[in-house]
């Protein structure tokens, strides 16, 4: 922390702060042993002086005894070995995580957006991009699935290219031949992307508005891949349900979404707008946390320039009180 502030304040900071207390302890002996210096030679009274012509010399006398205590500055400062810290990069212990979007028809509804102005799946693109944004350590990437899964962008920390892949992203025509919801052959391309991983953790976030009627893979045979696999998912069911003539409004069963969940150590949630939608990620961004490094420094000691500065400093105080500003006894 205390090198920290003074790496800003100064561009630098001391690694043995302690020798700066030699500074102040220096400077007061030096002043104590000034005030107590008396004459050289004993006179019965300094009247008889006061005719003598006062030249450079003595006017300049003092200056060997205050270069000398000068020179004792930069040499303490050297002794708190100065160095120049750079800060490396924090090894991020990250996290991989595949985003698993439904794409069928049925997530262009327009009833998790208050206004009535977004689909699903605009929505569900939305809040994912704020999800991806506050996660810059972790890899992550895009599946998305109808009837056949598609890997739209592998894992990745270029977030910003992930982001160019998912908002061209678009639902399925309702009369599309691939208009269908394969839950479990999304999820299984999901677990063959991150089992390449070599990522302490890996998770699936997979997102849908409806349940399984493909069945090439059964969302449960899935759901056992992941585990194998020692893949975790968080289930996410969304919408607020389709409306029936007869039984009014009718929710989509989420029971194979629970179902992987409880068998990959994941959770299950459901959200029927945007704002519940933003809550289910932010438990997912707590519970999936990244693991960083302790910070680690670069240290450049740079204690030569004060040290050679004392050391000048010194030498000519010696210099000067034994030639030109010599003092006798």
């Amino acid at each position: 922390m205390g090198r920290d502030w003074q790496n800003e304040v100064l561009g630098f900071s001391f690694a043995d702060s302690w020798a700066l207390l030699l500074v102040p302890i220096l400077i007061g002996f030096w002043i104590w042993r000034s005030r107590r210096r008396g004459p050289a030679i004993g006179y019965p009274s300094r009247l008889l002086l006061d005719g003598l012509p006062v030249t450079w010399r003595v006017r300049l006398a003092a200056i060997p005894r205050h270069l000398f205590a000068l020179g004792l500055v930069p040499i303490c400062l050297a002794l708190a070995r100065p160095q120049k810290l750079m800060r490396l990069p924090s090894y991020a212990k990250g996290i991989d995580i595949q985003l698993c979007l439904d794409v069928s028809s049925s997530m262009s509804a327009r009833d998790m957006d208050k206004d009535g102005e977004r689909s699903r799946l605009e929505v569900a693109k939305a809040v994912a991009k704020r999800f991806i944004d506050g996660r810059p350590n972790d890899r992550i990437g895009l599946t998305v699935f109808a009837l056949f899964p598609d890997l739209v962008c592998p894992i990745t920390l270029d977030h910003a290219a992930l982001w160019r892949f998912l908002e061209p992203v678009q639902h399925k025509r309702p009369n599309d031949p691939e208009d269908r919801t394969g839950i479990g052959g999304g999820l299984a391309s999901c677990v063959k992307v991150l089992e390449k991983s070599d990522a302490q953790s890996k998770v699936v976030i997979l997102l849908t508005d409806g349940a399984e009627n493909v069945n090439w893979v059964p969302p449960s045979e899935a759901g056992k891949l992941a585990a194998d696999a020692k893949i975790r998912v968080y289930t996410i069911g969304i919408g607020r349900g389709i409306r029936d003539p007869l039984f009014g409004v009718r929710k989509p069963d989420f029971s194979a979404l629970k179902g992987i969940a409880k068998t990959t150590g994941g959770m299950f949630w459901e959200a029927d707008d945007e704002h519940a939608l933003d809550q289910v990620f932010d438990k997912i961004d707590k519970l999936e946390r990244s693991e960083l490094s302790d910070p680690v420094y670069l240290a450049e000691e740079i204690y030569f320039p004060f040290l050679t500065v004392g050391a000048a400093l010194l030498f000519l105080s010696f210099v000067l009180r034994l030639t030109w500003l010599a003092e006798l006894p």
